[in-house]
């Protein structure tokens, strides 16, 4: 079998609505880091790795929507360091558009990008802070993430949060 050169990826998990409506299913992500796109080819190589992850992500969401078919499903999360962003910053990458395409909810959509920096800068870093953390949502209407102040000792990306509208 040939194996793609993809590091990272994403973890499921199909849970119980806690309001009794059906399943929530929830993907937990982490795709290819920034590093190698110094170059104008290393930023192609990077953008295309993270777009087979978001491929494969949609595919896999196919295989569960089968495999779960005789339990009702309320919704979709996709969550997590998607090291990239909706702002033009990576132009080689389309991962945030593909998700939107295929019907997710992208919930930083209507957050100003100055109230959405996820992940940030250290200060003798090379790099400015930007948005790499999200949360897409399919068929739980049109949440807005949350940003929450994460110490930088903890992470230098900060957490996020997701409030759902009851059904």
């Amino acid at each position: 079998a040939n194996v793609p050169n993809i590091s990272r990826g994403f973890s499921f998990a199909a849970l119980e609505d806690p309001a009794g409506q059906g399943l929530i299913m929830v993907y937990g992500n982490h795709l290819k880091s920034n590093r190698g796109s110094d170059t104008q080819e290393g930023a192609k190589n990077v953008g295309t790795m993270r777009d087979e992850q978001a491929t494969q992500l949609l595919r896999h969401m196919k295989d569960m929507s089968v495999a779960y078919g005789n339990r009702p499903i309320r919704g979709w999360i996709a969550g997590g360091d998607f090291n990239t962003n909706h702002d033009g910053q990576f132009p080689g990458c389309n991962v945030v558009a593909d998700l939107t395409t295929a019907g997710f909810y992208n919930t930083w959509a209507n957050t100003p990008q100055k109230k959405r920096l996820t992940w940030r800068a250290r200060p003798d870093g090379k790099y400015a802070s930007t948005t790499f953390d999200y949360f897409f949502t399919l068929g739980l209407g049109t949440p807005t993430a949350i940003l929450l102040d994460t110490p930088m000792d903890v992470s230098d990306h900060c957490a996020i949060a997701l409030a759902l509208p009851r059904p």
